[in-house]
């Protein structure tokens, strides 16, 4: 017998060896080709451009169960998965470190920032591709003159914290689910309040606490609570001399104030004292639609078309409606306005959500820099006796502008 001759032979018994496998085996293969991980896997197209890209994270503020590091960090592990060959690597700073690495003539391929961090956009960023499904006011916020630098993509919010058995001292009862109106505050800061002295004097205390935050100005949040019509009656709230400026959190705790304006994350820290018995009784609701805690996030100007198109790609990524909705596990609000009750059954944080999606009032991005050192500056002059109080609402209502 030829040696063709034993091959031949040597091929039928392979593939009559082989036909049991396949026919045994056949619908499993098919079964594991529609899985979910397979079917995905055969979908995912090749990028246009491949490689790391590098991404700054500046974080002003912080959500009221978690970071917005820890959500963006997430994002970036579901778009490396649908992405293959791209790769992007999250340095957190502050805005300080920031601005020392910018001198020294270092830039991201994406920067994510919050409202006041850039005030020259240009000088950084590239243009961007507007969302269509953001709020109106929000993408707005994110443009310098006729150019969107930046696009929105998370939202933070001040809360007012009420000490529950100081406004029934004062027959007031605490805020209810659909939080409080300009009158209801009014009363509040107006009250008249006492705690006990060491010798079990009565010591006067103020009716609210607002902090001067070093990234943002709590008061303008008092200020819009009132409407745009009404800024004056709030702004005459800090001339009544029942307003105290200090650490909101910590004069609230120990009942230094009835009230305190407070950003999300100081909630949690409110929350956490009254775990262990450090804190008050109190309640809490949604301030006003007024927002200065936004962040942004670019493209660095100069990207060739394919490396800017995987930056543009992962910006649309986290504007998508799956993204957007897993802001609820950090504790911060959409900026798409595809995403609507977010928060329901969350009286709280239910209270800030539906203020947002009526009018939702923020500072442009770039210019609030200067803006908030000007509104700082006028209410330490208003809280001295100075009668600066017109200059004052101008200066936060063109903030908002």
């Amino acid at each position: 017998m030829g040696t063709k001759s034993i091959l031949r032979y040597v091929a039928l018994f392979l593939c009559l060896s082989a036909l049991p496998c396949m026919l045994f085996f056949g619908e499993r293969i098919e079964q594991g080709l529609h899985a979910d991980i397979f079917r995905d896997w055969l979908k995912l197209k090749k990028p246009s451009w491949e490689g790391v890209l590098s991404l700054w994270h500046i974080s002003g503020w912080e959500g009221a169960y978690g970071t917005t590091a820890a959500w963006l960090g997430a994002r970036i592990r579901e778009y490396e998965k649908k992405t293959p060959g791209v790769f992007i690597e999250m340095n957190a700073m502050s805005q300080e470190k920031f601005k020392a690495r910018l001198e020294r003539g270092e830039c991201p391929d994406l920067l994510s920032f919050p409202t006041g961090a850039l005030s020259e956009p240009q000088e950084t960023l590239g243009d961007v591709i507007p969302n269509p499904n953001i709020r109106g006011a929000l993408m707005q916020s994110a443009c310098g003159g006729m150019r969107a630098f930046a696009v929105p993509y998370a939202m933070g919010g001040y809360l007012l914290a009420v000490n529950d058995d100081m406004l029934y001292d004062n027959q007031l009862c605490p805020p209810s689910g659909e939080g409080w109106s300009a009158e209801d505050l009014r009363q509040v800061v107006e009250g008249t309040y006492e705690k006990p002295g060491k010798k079990k004097e009565a010591i006067r205390i103020s009716g609210l606490c607002i902090q001067d935050k070093k990234n943002a100005v709590p008061a303008a949040a008092l200020m819009y609570h009132f409407g745009k019509g009404n800024i004056s009656d709030a702004l005459a709230l800090l001339d009544s001399g029942n307003v105290l400026i200090g650490n909101a959190v910590d004069e609230f705790v120990n009942r230094n104030a009835a009230s305190a304006i407070i950003s999300m994350s100081e909630w949690r820290m409110l929350k956490s004292r009254q775990n262990t018995g450090k804190a008050p009784a109190y309640s809490v609701c949604g301030v006003s639609a007024f927002s200065d805690m936004v962040q942004y996030i670019g493209v660095s100007r100069g990207l060739d078309a394919k490396k800017y198109a995987v930056c543009q790609g992962f910006i649309d990524h986290l504007l998508g409606d799956g993204a957007q909705a897993k802001l609820k596990a950090v504790g911060a609000f959409p900026a798409s306005s595809r995403i609507t009750q977010l928060y329901e059954g969350d009286e709280q944080m239910a209270s800030i959500e539906t203020a947002y999606e009526k009018d939702v009032r923020v500072p442009n991005a770039y210019s609030y820099a200067g803006k908030r050192e000007e509104i700082r500056a006028l209410i330490d002059e208003v809280m001295s006796g100075a009668d600066r109080l017109l200059s004052l609402r101008r200066a936060i209502s063109s903030a908002c502008k």
